[in-house]
């Protein structure tokens, strides 16, 4: 509740800026001084910190406005979906249920065997089973930023900027699991002669959900780009932005604890992005 009451301050104050920032519509469509961006990106995580790798892609919108020729000033919403592999991540979880009832409950059961190997004997062999669990990561990131572009020529421009912002984070766990259950006749007795089908293996699949874990952060966002012109009004953009996660803030632990950066999973990121750009 906690975390979803600041997400909705940060969204209300985010979409009052970009009010603010719009200013007067009338004199926009004279001035062209304002400009909308859509973007599609691809990233991957910079470092490794708690997991191997963090594979995802995303999407975005932003409203700049011009601050003279060289100067834009901006306001960005952008979603990113990331699949993480993580070895430790059944041990990090902290799940309940995961480790004080469904282990228990598995005769001869061993937590750390199990969340080591991913699989499970039983004593007597009749069953088995493989795990798999499957972790997600996915934000919401508002932020304000400022860029600085060079041109080079009538259709061709540089710019690099800064963004810095909050992101309204998602993190999500789901355990697959593959059980065997093997029937085997006492080779000794003569029914395997008159029955021959009665040995048999069963397998069915079962997936668990975890809670999720949900938070805040902090960010700062670097950014190069390359833009040529398609028209009068229309831009097509190619860039990379680094995404860098800031430390935990001991001012601002009411708003964002430190619960939140633990359960956060990686330290920083990197995107690739092609945008489409119109100017109004």
């Amino acid at each position: 509740m906690r975390c979803r009451s600041m997400a909705n301050q940060s969204v209300f104050i985010f979409t009052l800026i970009i009010v603010l920032l719009a200013g007067n519509s009338a004199w926009s469509q004279v001035s062209s001084d304002y400009s909308m961006r859509l973007y599609g990106t691809g990233m991957q995580q910079l470092n490794e910190y708690r997991v191997s790798s963090a594979p995802g892609f995303g999407f975005g919108g932003e409203l700049g406005r011009d601050l003279g020729k060289h100067w834009t000033v901006n306001a960005q919403i952008a979603y990113d979906y990331q699949k993480l592999s993580q070895d430790s991540v059944l041990s990090e979880w902290d799940w309940a249920y995961w480790e004080d009832t469904y282990i228990e409950w598995l005769p001869g059961g061993d937590y750390e065997v199990i969340n080591q190997t991913l699989t499970y004997m039983s004593g007597d062999s009749i069953y088995h089973a493989n795990f798999k669990p499957a972790q997600t990561l996915s934000e919401v990131r508002l932020s304000l930023g400022l860029d600085y572009q060079s041109r080079r020529s009538a259709k061709l421009n540089f710019f690099g900027g800064m963004n810095a912002g909050i992101s309204i984070y998602d993190r999500g766990l789901k355990m697959q699991e593959e059980w065997t259950k093997v029937f085997e006749l006492n080779p000794d007795t003569t029914v395997t002669d008159t029955f021959p089908g009665l040995d048999y293996d069963y397998h069915y699949t079962l997936t668990h959900f975890a809670p999720a874990k949900e938070g805040l952060m902090l960010f700062a966002a670097p950014r190069l780009g390359i833009r040529t012109s398609l028209g009068e009004k229309y831009d097509l953009e190619l860039g990379w932005t680094g995404i860098f996660y800031l430390d935990h803030l001991a001012l601002l632990e009411e708003w964002i604890p430190e619960t939140d950066h633990k359960n956060f999973p990686i330290q920083s990121k990197h995107q690739l992005w092609l945008a489409f750009r119109f100017k109004y």
